[in-house]
């Protein structure tokens, strides 16, 4: 089912009104609407800024050898060239006191010099390394190459990833329907959706291909504003886990606020107060698909930059993590289950370094599996136990199925008269054995305006370009 932005999108169309799925009639969707039913009753924690740990103080709060945190600071010069202490303090995401003994110890080593000030006042200093600094970066940088912001230390990390689970800080009812009211789904995969997603717990979702299973949680993932923070690297057993993926995280930049220093206002978000070594995101979504292995669930080392790369469900740590195509993996699905088994009961997921270390984190994440296949066809009926929730979406039935054309015609500014809308819907639905798919209004009225840029006329929804357009997208 189609979305006008390219992504697939089913709208319920048949429901009036945003409603309660708790209060049901008849074990069906209620009729009361969601108005009456504040999101604050549901924001059983107020958000980011009420858990994210304040800024340590010194450096034996932020739970990290010192050591670690002068190599870290050598090779941050080194690759930014001379730096203030503020632009330092930025990068590496510690507060003033700390970069300033940070600073102090490597004056004292003889590591680091005053180059010049930018300003009256100790944030104005610009630093360079010293001969002897260059040769402590190269050491350092030979041991790992990682030059970002500090690490937290695992128990940090697991204390603020179990209160910020969706289990515990689920998006209210009405939220959610308000996401799938965007869509074009019957009353009973609404309802059945609905209660999955408020979960926060394993689904397995399911149907023909074509009719928008992923690109459902899709579209919940971006209408959702809810956000979470997240680590930019964690520091285990002396190496660093990187966490935050620019290519799977949004981050969240909340609004500045005049700060006065010195007796100049400037604009400050209202976290600089806080640890900055952790980045406020948008609840993550990963998505993976026929590439996942046994070995992608498992701690990547780079062997040249010397530190670690998160396996892809950590990544989705306090969020969701779809598994699509579930069951066309190069490992076999019941495999799949037998690797999240203990995580999705207990928790917690081991994980192994590549020095025999092994270690737990918090298994705090909605694990989604969306598959075309038959349940019964993937594994059997112990290992479908342990996933509590199934949804199955149907195809469109022709009221749905003409909703969704109306749609796509209307974003790609497609004129139409009823009768034409009924030939197109017919055209679909007169051969017995063909499926009709949600995808196939966005597939179709795309031959169509590709025909008619050949032929050199504008696009319509005539008989004759939807027969032309039937006939070389469907193999009778």
């Amino acid at each position: 089912m189609w979305q006008p932005d390219g992504l697939t999108e089913i709208a319920t169309a048949d429901i009036p009104d945003y409603v309660v799925p708790f209060t049901t009639t008849e074990g069906g969707l209620g009729s009361q609407s969601t108005a009456s039913v504040p999101d604050a009753a549901w924001a059983w924690l107020a958000g980011p800024e009420e858990i994210w740990p304040a800024a340590p103080q010194n450096i034996e709060a932020t739970g990290l050898p010192s050591s670690m945190l002068h190599d870290l600071m050598v090779k941050i010069i080194h690759f930014s060239g001379p730096s203030t202490t503020e632009t330092l303090g930025e990068r590496i995401g510690l507060g003033y006191v700390v970069v300033e003994k940070l600073l102090d110890d490597l004056k004292t080593e003889q590591l680091v010099e005053v180059m010049s000030a930018t300003r009256f006042n100790e944030l104005g200093f610009r630093y360079r390394l010293t001969t002897r600094g260059e040769q402590r970066a190269t050491d350092a940088l030979g041991r790992s190459r990682y030059a970002s912001l500090a690490p937290v230390t695992l128990e940090q990390y697991e204390a603020i990833a179990r209160r910020q689970s969706l289990r515990l800080t689920p998006p209210s009812p009405g939220r959610i329907l308000e996401a799938l009211g965007q869509l074009v789904l019957g009353r009973e995969t609404v309802d059945g959706l609905a209660r999955a997603l408020h979960s926060g717990r394993s689904t397995l979702i399911f149907g023909s291909s074509g009719n928008g299973k992923t690109a459902i949680l899709e579209q919940y993932a971006r209408y959702s504003n809810d956000t979470v923070i997240i680590p930019n690297a964690l520091y285990v057993h002396g190496q660093i886990i990187r966490i935050f993926d620019a290519a799977v995280h949004q981050k969240y930049e909340p609004p500045a606020e005049p700060v006065d220093e010195y007796g100049l206002f400037k604009p400050q978000a209202k976290t600089a107060r806080l640890d900055r070594r952790w980045i406020q995101v948008r609840r993550p979504v990963v998505v993976v698909g026929g590439e996942l292995t046994q070995e992608s669930l498992e701690l990547s080392f780079d062997p040249v930059a010397h530190f670690y790369q998160a396996p892809p469900h950590l990544k989705a740590q306090d969020g969701m993590f779809v598994i699509d195509d579930f069951g066309r993996q190069r490992v076999r699905p019941e495999e799949l289950l037998n690797r999240w088994i203990l995580p999705m009961e207990r928790g917690f997921d081991l994980l192994t370094l590549h020095t025999g270390e092994s270690f737990t984190v918090p298994f705090e994440m909605a694990l989604m599996f969306s598959t075309n296949l038959r349940p019964a066809d993937l594994v059997d009926e112990a290992f479908l136990r342990r996933i509590p929730y199934k949804v199955h979406i149907p195809s469109p039935n022709r009221e749905e199925f003409a909703s969704i054309t109306r749609r796509v015609a209307a974003a790609k500014r497609l004129p139409f008269t009823e009768e034409q809308l009924a030939y197109f819907v017919e055209a679909l639905f007169r051969v017995p054995e063909r499926e009709p798919k949600g995808v196939y209004p966005r597939d179709l009225i795309q031959i169509i305006f590709d025909s008619a840029r050949f032929d050199g006329a504008e696009p319509e929804l005539s008989p004759s370009l939807i027969e032309r357009a039937v006939s070389v997208y469907f193999i009778e």
